[in-house]
């Protein structure tokens, strides 16, 4: 099946670090079948990994909506978040990813993060 040849090609190219080619291959996989969440994951890993913040979140904005319980899908987009500072929609993502797999351990320790620079904050401020 032509999306398959693509998806796998994309994701060789992403293991490479041709992030590129990863992209322009699963942008091709896209047009045979474009509610894949796979497919959305993997652009949003490589445009994460070119820097293109905006298009890493769009791409794994995507990839929830055609998989509501992809966990990793609102990880990454809870950590985007927080690299963005934009702490109510890391927490809700991360939230979000710790309600799909509740031993989430990477999304239980950036919250934790989350909190533990709340908690500075306030003692800075006095």
């Amino acid at each position: 099946k032509n999306m398959d040849i693509y998806y796998n090609l994309g994701k060789l190219y992403k293991k490479r670090n041709d992030f590129d080619n990863t992209i322009k291959i699963l942008e091709k996989a896209l047009t045979f079948e474009d509610d894949n969440p796979d497919t959305y994951f993997h652009l949003g890993e490589a445009h994460e990994k070119k820097g293109n913040t905006l298009e890493a979140i769009k791409y794994y904005r995507k990839a929830v909506k055609f998989f509501p319980s992809y966990s990793e899908a609102y990880f990454a987009l809870g950590r985007l978040h927080m690299i963005e500072c934009n702490k109510e929609k890391a927490i809700s993502n991360f939230a979000h990813a710790l309600k799909i797999s509740s031993g989430y351990e990477e999304a239980i320790k950036d919250l934790g993060v989350l909190e533990d620079v709340d908690k500075y904050l306030e003692n800075f401020d006095k």
